[in-house]
């Protein structure tokens, strides 16, 4: 055995950004990325990638059956599609085995625990990593008012347990 290796998943983009809709879709798909994620933190010692690749529109047999569903005319709904994608053009197949080529060869042996959205610049959202940003936590707190918010830092308590409140008001 040489160890090592890569796990790729295929999910969807509305994981990321949710569809009207498709509400039980989104919770299977954001449970995958939330496993991939902690899978590649416990296997990562073993030299085993795992990253999840969320594609946007991509010119299949099933987007042509949506295409085709509505009542509307399926050029002009795939022209409404399109100029919604920043590229201005729906994925290829193609599209998506590059990236897989990419991330199960040695030059993505650097890259896991990622989620990668394939889509054209469709999804609008910005994702930052939380290391170094103060956080919100809403606390239950026996108050009048019900809930009460507590502003939390990454840096240590002064008893040591990680997290603590911050002391100051900023």
């Amino acid at each position: 055995q040489s160890g090592g290796g890569s796990i790729l998943n295929i999910s969807a983009i509305s994981a990321i950004q949710p569809i009207a809709g498709f509400g039980l879709s989104v919770a299977t798909w954001s449970g995958l990325m939330g496993y991939a994620k902690t899978l590649s933190l416990e296997i990562a010692k073993d030299g085993i990638n795992v990253n999840t690749i969320c594609p946007g529109y991509i010119d299949t047999d099933r987007l042509q059956k949506v295409f085709n569903s509505g009542g509307e005319d399926p050029l002009k709904v795939r022209a409404k599609l399109e100029a919604e994608i920043p590229l201005g053009r729906i994925g290829s197949p193609e599209d998506i085995a590059n990236l897989v080529a990419l991330l199960v060869s040695p030059a993505g042996s650097y890259i896991t625990g990622c989620t990668i959205p394939v889509d054209g610049g469709l999804l609008r959202g910005l994702r930052r990593a939380r290391r170094g940003l103060r956080l919100l936590l809403l606390r239950q707190r026996p108050r009048r008012c019900g809930l009460r918010l507590q502003r939390l830092t990454e840096r240590p308590d002064p008893a040591g347990s990680g997290w603590g409140p911050r002391s100051d008001t900023s």
